[in-house]
């Protein structure tokens, strides 16, 4: 979870929430190895599911932080009609450098 905090007010600005995991994912996934759910009927449950999937990246955990920042960044204007001009971090992430 990244977040942007206006350092004036302390309010929460803007949020991003980077997951690899879905549990009915992970579920349908040990059924259909366990129970021998088919691909096809795996692949139709999941149609109807990826717009309520909480997997939204792929980047390795060290890339997760750098790439919400960045995307928050992104955004800023369009969404909050910010623009951000001081990044601070927890001084563990390539979020500076990206951005």
């Amino acid at each position: 979870v990244q977040t942007v905090i206006a350092w004036d007010t302390h309010q929460v600005v803007d949020v991003a929430v980077s997951s690899k995991h879905c549990s009915p994912c992970s579920s349908w996934k040990a059924r259909k190895s366990s129970c021998g759910v088919t691909h096809a009927r795996f692949e139709e449950w999941r149609e109807g599911h990826k717009d309520s999937c909480t997997i939204n990246t792929h980047v390795s955990a060290p890339a997760m932080e750098a790439t919400s920042v960045v995307g928050i960044w992104k955004r800023s204007e369009t969404w909050n009609n910010l623009r951000y001009v001081v990044y601070i971090g927890d001084g563990d992430t390539k979020g500076f450098q990206n951005v």
